[in-house]
């Protein structure tokens, strides 16, 4: 993989690991703690994990279209997270107080990743003219 785009995985990992620990950590302290639903490692892990993967996947589309690549990887990246939404929503969770509210704990978590992701791409990977 390119070094332009491991940085940026790695970067968006960070940062967006960094926000969605931090918003987890207060939303568990201060409203409802759904930490025992969805655990700091498992936010931490996920968050990389989608990073690396989104960067390697954004190089392997470059590497085959260098023309359309960057809207071939927007359109693929916004219907895999529209699609990915639907998992915290239709969650039944039982045996935890207020199960309604976790869409409401889930969804920023989703939506910083792909805001950092995609603010981030557009520093790193420079168009070709």
């Amino acid at each position: 993989m390119s070094k332009t785009f491991l940085v940026l995985g790695v970067s968006a990992g960070v940062i967006s690991t960094f926000v969605s620990f931090l918003f987890a950590y207060f939303f568990n302290q201060n409203l409802f703690n759904f930490s025992n639903v969805l655990p700091y490692w498992k936010i931490v892990s996920v968050d990389f994990t989608l990073a690396l993967t989104s960067a390697g996947v954004y190089y392997g589309i470059t590497f085959i279209s260098k023309i359309y690549s960057k809207i071939i990887f927007n359109s693929l990246f916004a219907l895999c997270s529209i699609v990915s939404v639907l998992m915290p929503i239709t969650a039944k969770l039982e045996g935890i107080e207020f199960p309604e509210f976790y869409p409401t704990f889930a969804l920023p978590l989703y939506m910083f990743f792909s805001v950092i992701f995609l603010a981030l791409s557009s520093i790193f990977i420079k168009d070709e003219k």
